[in-house]
């Protein structure tokens, strides 16, 4: 997939970093809007930080995943759950098309790891 920056830059995500964007982007959308009530139930809000997630237990699982993904995510943003949906989206795929590209060329597994 195609990703273009804020400063009009394009390059390709990677599968990987697809996976992580897709990841946070379906989270958000969930907690958002409380649909589907089945899924946002398993997601646990911070009642002493706003806007983080209490990470359930490690899993491969969504549900962790997308939750630690997401707090990662925050370290290096100023996105909120109040925030809309095309702004969360937009801060997302800058953060990562610039983490991937930061190591420039040469492969380094921060790449996939780093927001």
């Amino acid at each position: 997939a195609v990703v273009s920056t804020q400063s009009g830059h394009y390059g390709r995500a990677t599968v990987e970093n697809l996976y992580r964007h897709r990841c946070i982007m379906e989270m958000f959308k969930t907690v958002k809007s409380h649909v589907p009530i089945s899924l946002f139930s398993l997601f646990r809000l911070s009642t002493r930080k706003d806007n983080l997630l209490i990470t359930p237990y490690p899993t491969n699982q969504f549900i962790y995943k997308s939750t630690w993904l997401w707090n990662q995510f925050r370290k290096s943003s100023t996105v909120t759950f109040s925030s809309r949906i095309s702004v969360v989206k937009s801060a997302v795929k800058k953060s990562i098309f610039d983490a991937q590209s930061r190591y420039g060329t040469e492969w380094n597994r921060l790449n996939f790891t780093e927001f």
